[in-house]
């Protein structure tokens, strides 16, 4: 593994003259992504968002040719044209080769030449790093009782030479109240990094931190990261129900290759380290120290890949396939064009090994600009029998698909309209192999409803002023029993739903402006109707009708929110 490390490292250099461009990843949550979909959505400008995060001098390009059709946008969109254009100034002064691209500068606690606030802000011909803090606090009335939410921290990014991108978001929350959910299992909000969380001795205060950083080589057709970051693969409206790769895990380390050597195709590959929370008992040491046993988790892994073809500026299809496997990395799996399906035969056809946990998946999405349209689809196999299927016999089926669209300026300017169904059947990113679930700190993966179960949700969105929206949205989700383990070796598979039955109704709006890049200000209102056959799956707190109302305030790295 050493050398293959070694070796990577070695082609980066010989490989340097070549590089012509530079790779940060802007953050999911951020704000600009809406824009760039909006714009797409109407056929101003070609996107696609099939792989996310975007990296900035991917947005930069898209902002620039946005603003060569500046006279196709509404009053709004052109004042947040322009305050996007501020916050990446120097990528879009890079790509237009502008004389002040390669300017030094010193600028803290101003906004500066590029009318964009920043904390710190250094650059000259070889490297840049750009810094601000993380802060923020929000307050919800819930249940007859307060519960706040605090976070601060500091989040960076910036280049070296012409070819190396960075970036470290760090923030560190606390949680107060006597409602806390502290484990996030069946709700939109990402979840929580357990090693990272510590109760309190009073039970109303929970702590856990959070930590991304990526390091980036790029050339002119493609990039090679090492990080920790969130990523997102598939069509949704939220970063935490894409189906395939979401937010709802915490964010896990991860080498990745992606290369787009002709305009109309993309391959992405990765590999990524991830948390089985089981304990290995060959690793166990004792300690002088009572009850202190020392000890290490089961290594657990992912390889996935995912290639992404244009059959013109508004169709794409994608398709893909991933493999979590346990113990030791599988040199196999490090081939980004390996079929890894086959792969996992070959390495368990001898017996030495009892074979890994295999995915399938598609993605497509169509655009219709004359109707200011986008349609998509997600398909998630996890199990399926062919030739059961075929010949329409019982077998195995495990599979999870989305069908989504939007609308954009349905009613009234500057709007947009969001519908969205997912089905996930029973046995769905789970495994009878523990130490091969789809899952990293035992959150799933992909959507965070988790298997045996469905959702249809909708949002309408209006901009009202430069960084003003409000958001009305609904949902409608059901779920059944947890599949039992040894039920996925019985057939035919239960049908979607069976078992005692959780029905969750829920409606809210936000409203939510940016005063300035990064610095929000929101309230928000949430009504839910929560009943559950299953006594012991829900808090008795969050059944029946219950409905909360807050604000948060905060500046530098927005947190995810539904």
């Amino acid at each position: 593994m050493k050398k293959t490390y070694i070796t990577i490292v070695a082609l980066l250099f010989i490989f340097a003259p070549m590089i012509k461009s530079q790779v940060v990843y802007e953050p999911i949550n951020s704000s600009v992504y809406n824009f760039l979909e909006r714009q797409s959505v109407k056929g101003i400008i070609e996107l696609h968002d099939e792989v996310k995060p975007f990296s900035r001098m991917l947005i930069a390009e898209k902002l620039i040719q946005v603003n060569n059709k500046k006279n196709l946008l509404s009053n709004v969109e052109v004042q947040d044209l322009k305050f996007y254009e501020n916050d990446f100034a120097g990528e879009i002064n890079k790509l237009l080769k502008s004389p002040s691209a390669d300017s030094t500068r010193l600028e803290y606690f101003t906004f500066g030449q590029d009318n964009r606030f920043r904390a710190f802000d250094y650059k000259d011909s070889l490297f840049s790093i750009n810094a601000d803090p993380i802060l923020g606090y929000s307050a919800e009335r819930f249940h007859g009782s307060t519960l706040s939410h605090r976070w601060n921290g500091v989040t960076l990014y910036g280049y070296i030479s012409n070819f190396i991108g960075y970036s470290l978001n760090f923030k560190d929350n606390q949680e107060n109240g006597n409602y806390l959910d502290g484990n996030r299992n069946f709700t939109p909000l990402p979840g929580i990094d357990n090693t990272g969380t510590t109760y309190q001795n009073y039970s109303n205060t929970l702590q856990h931190d959070e930590v991304n950083a990526m390091v980036t080589a790029s050339w002119s057709w493609g990039s090679f990261s090492f990080g920790k970051d969130n990523i997102n693969w598939g069509s949704s409206l939220s970063p935490t129900s894409q189906l395939i790769f979401s937010s709802k895990a915490p964010s896990f380390p991860f080498i990745e290759l992606e290369i787009h050597p002709v305009s109309w195709l993309r391959f992405t590959y990765l590999h990524g380290f991830l948390h089985s929370g089981l304990l290995d008992s060959t690793t166990i040491h004792s300690s002088p120290v009572p009850q202190n046993t020392n000890y290490l988790q089961i290594p657990k892994f992912i390889a996935a890949h995912f290639l992404s073809v244009d059959f013109n500026k508004n169709l794409t299809v994608s398709l893909g396939e991933s493999m979590v496997y346990s113990e030791r990395i599988e040199p196999l799996y490090l081939i980004p064009i390996m079929f890894f399906r086959v792969a996992d035969h070959y390495l368990s056809k001898d017996g030495s090994n009892t074979g890994s946990n295999a995915q399938v998946f598609a993605d497509a999405s169509i655009k219709v600009p004359s109707i200011r349209s986008k349609f998509y689809s997600t398909l998630f196999i996890d199990e399926l029998s062919i030739t059961s299927f075929l010949e329409n016999k019982p077998g195995a089926y495990s599979v999870g698909y989305t069908l989504g669209g939007e609308i954009i300026d349905p009613f009234i300017e500057n709007s947009s309209f969001n519908l969205e169904y997912s089905k996930i059947s029973p046995y769905v990113y789970t495994n009878s192999n523990l130490a091969q679930k789809y899952t990293s700190y035992d959150y799933q993966l992909g959507n965070w409803i988790g298997s045996n179960g469905d959702i249809i949700y909708m949002k309408y969105t209006q901009n009202l002023l430069r960084g003003l929206a409000v958001d009305v949205w609904g949902d409608y989700i059901r779920k059944g029993s947890v599949p039992s383990a040894i039920g996925q070796y019985e057939l035919p598979y239960p049908p979607t739903l069976f078992g005692l039955r959780k029905s969750d109704k829920e409606f809210g709006f936000e409203a939510s402006y940016e005063i300035i890049n990064d610095c929000w200000f929101k309230l928000f209102y949430n009504y839910s109707d929560i009943s559950d056959q299953d006594i012991s799956r829900t808090p008795s707190y969050l059944l029946g009708q219950n409905k909360g109302i807050g604000f948060s305030i905060s500046y530098g790295y927005n947190t995810l929110s539904r």
